[in-house]
């Protein structure tokens, strides 16, 4: 019998018994929780909490002002044609967007920090300026709404979100720090933007209706616009901006009689033949008359090693074995002719196994006149750069070469200023044998003193890193081999000048 029915049901009957069972409207309960005021709202609220948030880790600090940029756009898109104020909102959520947009791709290259620290107090106030604004159009926006819903509800809470941000500002202008002062203004930011929220219902409970304004693509179809145009930015700088624009040239051999002679005379004493080869004409013929040659060599891992585990007498035991030592840096230290004791001092490394290289380099030289009291540079800082390709050799000075002053930061100690001198670089992924040297001269200050000259190397491990930053500003900034990508290889020329002996002392160190 029931098929015989089913049977007979035509498909106009089915369509008027389908919408006879489905209602026209959903329940007012769902229409306001879906409904263009109230979602556009939530979308706001729930921006301006995530772009007002900091955290460091997981690249967060980077993903939630994005997001919450992204939804400030698109719940003042939803609202634009309300008022003038709120159009305003959308109008500076756009250019906040823009700029967020602008900081991500910058931060893939390598120039980010040279480019903005000369602007950066200006685009702090430009960013902070657009904030006031914002809260200050919020504010008005949200009275003509709450005078066109018939006076519902107040605005005190915008208003009070435009004070928090300027009590936030006036705190940061006297660098207050205290964290439970900090706590608490962030207390008081949930605590408005909930009567924020409250606002919200209170409008739709007096029945405000809101349409949504036309809009060319959807929120969704937006949303993967800006993300995917960031991206292609970020991955294009990233591909072009990594590294250094090096000056790369052939090298063109000399026939010099007098340079052939001083070679002569060096190699005699024990120069390495190998760093011989390296140095410019110059650099050879400002050791002319060369009375004594110290030099060391010792070959350094750039890898992870592999754990080797072994059973003692105390006990289990694991140790890092090593099998392939990349980096190989040669100290020479060069005894001159003068009125009083002077030395040339020459650091050289070579990649004897080549490590791959993906964006910058950076050598900081801890100068023998660190300690301020037994010797000061007598001379320029000298060197260059060198590697092999298709049987010939190319050189290149590096991309910077001397003294950098600037901020570290301790954990214990806080921030001190330093100077030291740098050399910043980059090698080409293609060739072979790559390599280079730092020289300077030193003059005796006081008898007694070491010879202390420190040579730190920092190499890029691998190209993933986000924000990009160079060797040398990962050096600036403090790090010993805590963090990827890179990894320092330390070591130092140090011996007593008025002992005997032809090896450094105390050369090498990890």
């Amino acid at each position: 019998m029931a098929d015989e029915r089913w049977e007979a049901m035509t498909e106009q009957d089915f369509e008027t018994l389908l919408a006879q069972a489905v209602p026209d409207l959903p329940p007012d309960d769902v229409a306001k929780q879906v409904g263009p005021w109230r979602q556009a709202m939530a979308r706001i609220l729930w921006g301006l909490g995530l772009s007002s948030i900091t955290v460091h880790f997981f690249y967060l600090n980077f993903i939630l002002p994005s997001v919450g940029l992204l939804l400030l756009l698109l719940g003042f898109r939803t609202l634009r044609r309300e008022n003038r104020w709120l159009r305003l909102c959308w109008q500076i959520s756009i250019v906040r967007v823009g700029c967020q947009m602008a900081l991500l791709i910058l931060y893939a290259t390598i120039w980010y920090d040279s480019l903005l620290t000369p602007w950066l107090f200006y685009v702090q106030i430009f960013l902070a300026a657009l904030q006031l604004l914002l809260f200050l159009a919020f504010w008005l926006g949200l009275r003509e709404v709450g005078k066109k819903a018939g006076g519902a509800g107040g605005t005190g809470s915008a208003a009070a979100l435009l004070i928090w941000n300027l009590l936030i500002l006036a705190l940061g202008l006297v660098q207050f720090d205290l964290i439970w002062g900090m706590l608490g203004m962030l207390i008081l930011y949930v605590c408005i933007l909930v009567s924020l929220w409250k606002l919200s219902g209170a409008l739709d409970e007096v029945g405000y209706v809101v349409e949504s304004a036309p809009v060319k693509r959807s929120d969704r179809a937006l949303s993967a616009l800006l993300a995917a145009v960031t991206a292609a930015g970020i991955l294009c700088v990233g591909l072009l901006f990594h590294s250094y624009p090096m000056d790369w040239q052939e090298v063109t051999p000399t026939h010099s009689a007098a340079v052939e002679e001083v070679k002569g005379q060096l190699l005699d004493l024990g120069f390495p033949r190998e760093v011989l080869r390296d140095l410019t004409d110059e650099d050879i013929l400002a050791l002319r008359g060369a009375r004594r040659i110290l030099t060391g060599t010792r070959d350094h891992p750039v890898n992870e090693g592999r754990e080797v585990k072994t059973v003692g007498p105390d006990g289990p035991c694991i140790n890092v074995v090593y099998d392939v030592n990349e980096l190989r840096i040669t100290g020479v230290a060069v005894e001159l002719p003068g009125d009083r004791e002077t030395w040339q001092l020459i650091h050289h490394f070579r990649w004897v196994v080549d490590p791959g290289f993906y964006g910058t380099e950076s050598i900081q030289l801890w100068s023998a006149e660190r300690n301020e009291q037994g010797w000061q540079q007598g001379g320029p800082l000298t060197g260059r750069l060198l590697y092999d390709r298709d049987g010939r050799t190319y050189e290149a000075p590096y991309y910077f070469l001397g003294n950098k002053t600037y901020t570290q930061n301790s954990m214990f100690f806080g921030p001190s200023e330093l100077s030291d001198l740098f050399a910043a670089f980059s090698m080409p992924r293609r060739g072979a044998d790559h390599r280079g040297y730092l020289s300077y001269p030193i003059l005796e200050v006081q008898d007694g003193w070491i010879i202390d000259s420190g040579f730190n190397y920092t190499h890029q491990l691998s190209p993933f890193q986000y924000p990009v930053e160079t060797a040398m500003g990962n050096r600036m900034r403090g790090s010993w081999n805590l963090t990827e990508p890179f990894q320092v290889v330390r070591t130092a020329i140090q011996f007593y000048p008025f002992c005997d002996g032809t090896e450094l002392f105390g050369y090498g160190q990890n």
